[in-house]
């Protein structure tokens, strides 16, 4: 019988996986070459480095991992191998997407600022970066795009230059993280990029941690007072740096994709990968039927002043990032003994989180504006 070994805090992992194999839950800390010894399937997460330390005297022909990054894989050495991979790109690309939209929509409110007059700048247009940017577009909100590998392929002028990006009053990055080729993007915010931004820019920061310099963004912050920072990514998780948690408006323990509904994409997305890989036909419950039963979600829109206001209210009717803001500034405390251990159990740990979709809004007849946007946001409308 085929053997799997996978992550325990994968949601789903057991439920499609035991369809085809005997599927062994190990906690992330505990996957060691040891219990893979006899193992077909690893299914992991980012935080199971995945290399010759950990696979070598192992068996395995085949990894998964349901993630959009695969930075904690040695690719080069699976192939080399001949140890088949498969990820699942774009599963959380909603979720992440959303997420950007509960914290600006915060920001908005806390700060007192108009979202719809702000000028939006993406780095990185690929699953994460195109869903925010369509979200953006749907709701009237100019974005610019930088993405030189896009560019290159495409014939469209809607790019820009990373330095263009600089005269945004948003930042929102979502890019792979590497060190080489073309356009690396390790520490590609640095100390001469901070220098360029406006003093009150927003900077969002879902993508990986080491895309930014923390120290340079720290001493930016600390310079600039109004200028805000919503980040979700960090440099040596889980040992983060608890100064820039503190000079953070928003901050949040890497959880920025974790809705159940994007979790549940991914899992399926790399069960499905490894049936085709080992040419197997399983079949498995419908998504309505995997997914837990959740109460009713349902909200009526009739006193707002615009629809940007109307907007934000549904967002963060779905979904208020302030919760898990909250959750993490509690490693502050002085009752929280280790705070890298704490991070670990947030996303480990991480509440159930819907997104849009499963959000009814009811309205005015005459919303005839607003009901589009909110359609394309993904809301149900009564």
């Amino acid at each position: 019988m085929l053997k799997i070994v996978a992550d325990s805090a994968i949601p789903f992992a057991e439920r499609f996986f035991s369809c085809i194999g005997e599927v062994s839950l190990i906690d992330a800390e505990q996957i060691t070459s040891d219990c893979l010894k006899d193992a077909d399937v690893l299914v992991c997460r980012t935080v199971t480095k995945v290399n010759q330390q950990l696979l070598q005297n192992t068996d395995l022909s085949i990894v998964v991992s349901p993630t959009s990054g695969v930075d904690h894989i040695d690719l080069d050495y699976l192939q080399n191998k001949s140890i088949s991979f498969a990820s699942a790109p774009g599963s959380n690309a909603r979720s992440v997407a959303e997420y950007v939209l509960s914290s600006l929509s915060v920001l908005a409110d806390q700060k007192g600022f108009d979202l719809a007059s702000k000028k939006i700048g993406i780095v990185g247009c690929g699953n994460v970066g195109s869903q925010l940017r369509d979200f953006f577009q749907a709701i009237d909100i100019e974005c610019m795009i930088c993405d030189p590998f896009l560019e290159q392929e495409s014939d469209s002028s809607n790019f820009c230059e990373l330095k263009d990006i600089q005269q945004a009053d948003i930042i929102s990055l979502h890019v792979p993280l590497s060190a080489d080729g073309a356009y690396p993007t390790r520490s590609m915010l640095d100390t001469d990029f901070f220098q360029d931004l406006k003093e009150d820019v927003i900077l969002v920061n879902t993508s990986r941690g080491e895309v930014i310099d923390e120290a340079a963004l720290k001493i930016f912050l600390e310079s600039n007072n109004e200028a805000m920072l919503a980040i979700d990514v960090w440099e040596n998780e889980p040992a983060i740096d608890t100064a820039l948690l503190i000079c953070a408006d928003i901050a949040t323990a890497h959880i920025a994709g974790y809705s159940i509904d994007g979790k549940l994409r991914a899992t399926q997305t790399v069960f499905e990968q490894v049936c085709k890989v080992l040419n197997i036909d399983s079949s498995y419950e419908e998504l309505q039927d995997v997914m837990p039963v959740d109460e009713t979600r349902e909200i009526n829109l009739t006193e707002y002043e615009n629809d940007m206001e109307a907007i934000s209210m549904a967002v963060l009717a779905s979904y208020d990032v302030r919760s898990d803001a909250a959750a993490i500034r509690r490693m502050l405390e002085d009752n929280v003994p280790d705070r890298n251990s704490y991070f670990v159990e947030l996303r480990n740990n991480y509440p159930i989180r819907r997104e849009f979709s499963s959000l009814t809004i009811g309205l005015p007849k005459e919303a005839d504006s607003l009901r589009r946007k909110l359609l394309t946001l993904g809301f149900h409308i009564k």
